[in-house]
């Protein structure tokens, strides 16, 4: 019967700054870890339309602000800030309104984090006036606390300023007391910066994303810098990802680790740039280059958990399953929310034939998501291995249900069944 499937998707990684100041109790491991998690989610607008890019320049300007500020602050974890795209997708949550308190407990429950800054801008004549609202989220008791707001004004051609000062508020807001510095953003010119904050708004959406590239392009005529490198190999990966031609797929691949070899060479610090770049190897199944990605990447920024998972992932694949266990396990104390992280240690355990370690991480990834399909798949295979028909064959069953289409699976289960219906006429018989 076949092992667990990898199921690793092209992942392109940013920063989103993570904080909090709830202890996370390791169950497995009995370990508390202490940590803070801040999650800048975009802020809505409240005045007209063609404004809207400027929620996704405030959210961006905390990322890179804050992170820049505060990189050396062992108390501070990052996340990558696509996957917040990504997840607003997922919960359809996209085009709602983040200031709401339910929307910021599902996305707070996805990624764990503890503080939730969001908030609303209206812009008048030039004039900027900016909302900032704190959300406390408790993982254990998945409440959320509307904590207070603060107010920013400003002027729309002093972007920089305006955005600086968010980012400065954010910082005081949320109880930072180390001295920090506000760097400027990896952007020359802060009107690139608008045009980069526009192009953060259209790739929020795939059908918007021919005119994310078109802004782009322009905006690379005028500036080499890291974050218009990146975001032009994210979305050429996007378009390599979505083409079923081969030889279009091999075209957008190559282009877009061009891009993400130059952003890494242009800026060491941009760990999101290594990360996409082993991605892509990763597909590729160049495993050493990869490995050579992720490990440049966690270098770059030891607090980013995509780079630590996709290290744990690679090793995972080609059954280095030792060292798979460090870089998940950091990964998952990075982002404790992630039922993908759960479910790849619960693989790796039941490599190493180590069932009961395997047996509890596949059931966190289920109480993380109940519908982590590969974590049913796990435990099916895990029951099935232990002789406990009963639970393999509801976990085959829910694995199928939810999608799952691995025949030697099917056929197990249908076996299974009939086992036991056979358990069940000899009981009766007695």
């Amino acid at each position: 019967m076949s092992r667990i499937r990898l199921m690793l998707t092209v992942l392109v990684s940013v920063v989103v700054l993570s904080f909090g100041s709830f202890v996370f109790a390791d169950d497995v491991e009995q370990t508390k870890v202490l940590e803070r998690r801040v999650l800048p989610l975009p802020f809505m607008n409240r005045g007209k339309m063609e404004d809207a890019w400027l929620g996704y320049a405030i959210s961006d300007s905390i990322h890179f602000k804050c992170n820049r500020a505060t990189k050396d602050d062992t108390r501070v974890v990052f996340y990558d800030y696509e996957a917040v795209l990504r997840v607003l997708k997922d919960l359809l949550l996209l085009r709602s309104d983040l200031t709401d308190e339910k929307h910021i407990k599902k996305v707070s429950a996805h990624f764990g984090a503890t503080l939730i800054i969001t908030g609303e801008f209206s812009v008048n004549e030039g004039k900027v006036t900016i909302k900032i609202f704190a959300y406390g989220f408790s993982p254990k008791s998945g409440e959320a606390e509307r904590l207070g707001e603060k107010s920013v004004e400003g002027k729309m051609d002093s972007l920089d300023d305006l955005l600086s000062s968010v980012a400065k508020e954010v910082l005081i807001f949320s109880g930072y007391t180390s001295p920090f510095t506000l760097k400027a953003l990896p952007l020359s010119d802060e009107r690139l910066y608008i045009e980069y904050a526009k192009v953060l708004y259209y790739k929020r959406d795939p059908d918007t994303y021919e005119k994310a590239m078109e802004i782009l392009s322009k905006l690379h005529e005028k500036c080499k810098e890291a974050p218009v490198l990146y975001q032009l190999g994210w979305l050429s990966t996007e378009k390599a990802l979505k083409t079923e031609n081969e030889s279009e797929m091999r075209t957008f691949r190559d282009v877009a680790k061009k891009f993400f070899n130059k952003a890494g060479e242009t800026d060491s610090s941009f760990a999101r740039a290594f990360n996409s770049l082993g991605l892509i190897f990763l597909a590729e199944k160049n495993y050493a280059n990869a490995e050579i990605q992720f490990v440049k990447a966690a270098k770059a920024d030891a607090k980013l958990p995509d780079a630590h998972y996709a290290l744990g992932n690679l090793y995972l694949e080609i059954r280095k399953y030792e060292k798979a266990v460090e870089p998940l396990k950091v990964a998952y104390s990075l982002k404790p929310g992630d039922a993908g992280i759960a479910n790849s240690l619960g693989c790796t355990y039941f490599e190493l034939e180590k069932l009961t370690e395997a047996e509890d991480w596949y059931k966190r990834a289920l109480e993380l998501d109940k519908n982590c399909l590969e974590a049913h798949q796990g435990l099916g295979l895990l029951y099935d291995e232990k002789g406990n028909k009963e639970k393999a064959a509801e976990h085959y069953g829910k694995y199928i249900e939810l999608g799952g289409d691995d025949e030697d699976i099917k056929a197990r289960l249908i076996q299974l069944r009939l086992e036991l219906l056979k358990g069940e006429g000899k009981e009766k018989e007695k």
